[in-house]
């Protein structure tokens, strides 16, 4: 964020340039491999403070983001209340420490689940597990939709027209993420099954076979 304000006049193409580098969420990837990589004895002490963790994360957040709207609202800014101070993060230096708080937080929220700390009933109901598992096409998915539906049918966010909207988009992502599961994904999820030096020894095989039938 430091080196590109250095490159752009304003507080929004510094953010949009840091949103759309990977290298800018390398904390996510991070806060993910933490929660793999975390040793069998640790993970079981932890597991009994995961929603402290949690609310905890959770709450300092939330502070973090309230607090930047009151702010933001006080030199005449855009405040995103209803985001919770989280929606256009480009002054205050928000795209440098908002990333990093959402993902902590998200980790925390996966750390509860994974022990079913929190709301289990909720999180592991058909309807939830469902979107879990065709999650990675929604990633995939949503923001290329999004940006052809949002040109054609522009609406304010928070009005009826912009509800209309967003519900429009969830179901259209909910559909293209369903066929790309079932019609792409599911096959090569499949292949988790088999060893790497199986594949490779069955591929051999295959190739012996057609060199001596030509």
């Amino acid at each position: 964020g430091v080196a590109f304000a250095s490159v752009f006049d304003s507080p929004p193409q510094i953010q949009w340039a840091v949103h759309n580098m990977t290298t800018s969420h390398i904390d996510a990837f991070a806060c993910g491999a933490l929660l793999t990589l975390i040793p069998t004895d640790w993970r079981k002490q932890v597991s009994q403070k995961s929603r402290h963790i949690f609310f905890s994360i959770a709450a300092f957040t939330i502070i973090c983001g309230l607090a930047n709207s009151c702010i933001l609202a006080s030199r005449g800014l855009p405040p995103h209340w209803q985001a919770l101070g989280y929606d256009n993060m480009c002054y205050l230096h928000q795209y440098v420490w908002s990333y990093t708080l959402l993902d902590l937080t998200s980790a925390g929220l996966i750390l509860c689940l994974v022990d079913n700390r929190f709301m289990p009933s909720l999180f592991q109901h058909s309807v939830a597990v469902y979107l879990g598992t065709i999650s990675y096409g929604i990633y995939v998915w949503h923001l290329p939709l999004l940006q052809v539906l949002f040109a054609f049918w522009p609406a304010e966010p928070h009005s009826m027209q912009g509800i209309a909207r967003f519900f429009t988009l969830l179901t259209i992502t909910v559909l293209m993420a369903s066929i790309s599961y079932y019609c792409f994904e599911r096959f090569f999820l499949r292949l988790k099954r088999f060893k790497f030096s199986e594949v490779m020894n069955t591929i051999a095989k295959a190739m012996k076979l057609t060199k001596r039938n030509n």
